[in-house]
């Protein structure tokens, strides 16, 4: 028994030098099953060893795994990552035996597990036919597959895409105003601010690749310094102030978020999302992104700058970041020119209305979840032109630049300083006092429990708020934050009807292909 799946490559070694047919069990974790980032071990293991029996022991409480009814799932270990067995064996040396993997689920309470396990009972096992690019170990129960295959990923979209900002140190580089950052590093600059009060205000220390005081003799040393302070998306609907120098961050991402630093757009995926939730990892920034911007699970944040900065341009960013492939499909596709700026917006509004199409999110939601992002390219110019003006509008609201969040549609009630105590819902409300005195009236429930990403958004800009008094801008913020959701949840239905109207899934994406 060994939870850690880099021992199968010790194992492999010590076997492939046997001279003979070996067998290989394990109790491990069951991440290499289907990981993103396991293919290569997979297509390894399955070379060496082409015969494989798997019963998945499931368990993953990170995720909040439950069996299929609904029912609890335990884990047979005291640990929270779901588990899994293997037994695989190598042939004869020289032998050229096809794969012969079989499968099976084992779910429900820790003891029904070590029965069944116990019994002897005979497995009922599934074939399993790994195949390129993702030689999962799993069932692919979707016919789906197929068709979403021929969506272009993202990554195939655009030219160039990077994870966001790591600062390791967020109370110490973020703020939530250019003064207040401003005020805070000038601090540091003059010495009002000594090393050990800096350490116990923002919680820093320091580690073997970064010294808090080299920063500051870094920071005393640059004229410039207060041009590092640049807006950043930190949550969706919650932008920041970073300073954004790599003398104090974990991780700047500077060779492709450098770009973000001029007027431009980002769209904002992850590659991984939490399997036991409805996929909703889409958003948009006009500045840097940070690392966890859409998920408190594993996902990390990536950004894909719509324009790359021309250096010999000062003004802003001309070159636009649009792979080849993508160029060519949409030429021979809808005659669009991407790879000029104003098509090249259209497309980006095109990407952006197309994943905020409920249906499609449903109806791909287990193979969006299995690696980057993929957008099925219509041919219809009159569907493709509709989609990205929807998608032009949800853009302007995730931006909180449409005309319609000056509107509010909610009344806030009660103290004229409220501070957030304990965030709740009920009646249309949203409170922030235990008493449910003080509030944001007329949130409808669909609001209240939209999620972008793995954040419930009306809940997780007051949490990241508790104890702080609430400014009159920080209530019309939050205001248009529950305009721009209601306008996203009306446009998201629009998508679907449009859609629908010119044939509907797959009709209205049959003439798709691959990058």
């Amino acid at each position: 028994i060994c939870l850690r799946p880099k021992f199968f490559r010790l194992s492999q070694h010590i076997l492939s030098t046997s001279g003979r047919p070996t067998i290989l069990g394990m109790i491990t974790n069951n991440t290499h099953l289907d990981g993103i980032t396991q293919r290569r071990m997979r297509q390894e293991l399955l070379r060496q060893f082409p015969v494989m029996r798997i019963v998945n022991l499931h368990g993953n409480l990170r995720e909040g795994e439950v069996c299929p009814d609904g029912s609890p799932d335990e884990n047979v270990f005291d640990i929270l990552q779901g588990v899994g067995i293997s037994v695989a064996v190598s042939p004869l040396s020289g032998a050229d035996a096809p794969a012969d993997v079989r499968y099976c689920d084992l779910w429900g309470l820790r003891q029904k597990k070590y029965e069944e396990l116990l019994s002897g009972a005979k497995p009922r096992w599934d074939s399993v036919v790994p195949s390129a690019p993702r030689f999962l170990l799993v069932p692919s129960v979707d016919e789906l597959e197929e068709e979403y295959e021929l969506g272009l990923p993202v990554p195939g979209i655009f030219a160039a895409g990077v994870t966001g900002v790591q600062t390791k140190r967020d109370e110490l580089v973020f703020a939530a105003t250019v003064a207040e950052l401003r005020t805070r590093f000038q601090s540091f600059r003059d010495g009002s601010v000594g090393m050990n009060e800096i350490r116990e205000l923002y919680g820093v220390r320091d580690i073997p690749e970064w010294k808090l005081s080299r920063a500051i003799v870094a920071l005393k040393r640059d004229p410039d310094w207060v041009d590092s302070i640049s807006r950043c998306l930190y949550r969706p609907f919650d932008v920041k102030s970073l300073f954004y120098s790599g003398d104090f961050l974990a991780r700047d991402r500077r060779e492709i978020l450098r770009h973000m630093l001029r007027p431009n757009l980002a769209l904002v995926i992850t590659r991984q999302s939490n399997p036991s939730a409805p996929w909703s990892e889409l958003f948009v920034a006009d500045g840097l992104v940070e690392k966890r911007a859409l998920a408190s699970y594993s996902g990390e944040a990536r950004a894909y700058p719509l324009f790359l900065a021309d250096d010999s341009d000062q003004a802003g960013c001309s070159v636009v970041n649009v792979s080849e492939a993508a160029v060519q499909l949409f030429r021979s596709r809808l005659n669009w020119h991407v790879d000029g700026e104003a098509d090249a917006r259209r497309m980006f509004d095109y990407v952006y209305g197309v994943g905020h199409s409920p249906t499609f999110r449903s109806r791909f939601n287990a193979l969006i979840k299995r690696d980057y992002l993929r957008i099925p390219i219509t041919s219809s110019s009159d569907l493709a032109a509709t989609l990205a003006h929807l998608g032009h509008q949800l853009i302007a609201l995730h931006l909180l630049k449409s005309t319609k969040v000056a509107h509010p549609n909610t009344a806030f009630i009660g103290s004229r300083h409220p501070e957030v105590e304990k965030i709740s819902w009920s009646r249309n409300t949203v409170w922030l006092d235990k008493a449910q005195t003080t509030g944001f009236q007329g949130v409808p429930e669909d609001v209240w429990n939209f999620h972008i990403g793995g954040y419930q958004v009306c809940e997780k800009w007051l949490k990241d708020r508790k104890g702080r008094t609430l400014s009159q801008d920080d209530i019309a913020h939050y205001q248009k934050i529950v305009v721009a959701l209601s306008e996203t949840i009306r446009l998201m239905a629009e998508i679907d009807r449009v859609i629908d109207a010119h044939g509907g899934w797959p009709g209205a994406f049959q003439a798709t292909a691959t990058a």
